[in-house]
């Protein structure tokens, strides 16, 4: 009966974070949540999410652009590549 759960939930979502095997691959958990779960991700709310964070921290003055890389990216700004891959959170 488990597996028949765990194959019903994990049909039903596109999550970005869901391994080959029907596991998070974020939580500590066995059974994907599925929809009702709040980090359940789909690959186009992944994009757009990557979009707002450049876009919000490109906005920002350089001096805050500055600390803020020095405290959370090592001094690095990867917001401003050019390279989308760079930017998948």
């Amino acid at each position: 009966m488990e597996s028949d759960k765990k194959s019903n939930s994990t049909e039903d979502t596109n999550c970005i974070h869901l391994t080959k095997t029907g596991e998070c691959g974020i939580l500590r958990v066995k059974v994907c949540g599925g929809k009702s779960c709040s980090f359940c991700e789909t690959e186009t709310e992944n994009d757009s999410a990557a979009k707002s964070w450049r876009n919000r921290l490109c906005s920002m003055d350089e001096g805050l652009q500055s600390k803020i890389a020095g405290t959370y990216y090592g001094g690095k700004k990867p917001w401003l590549a050019k390279d989308d891959t760079l930017l998948k959170l």
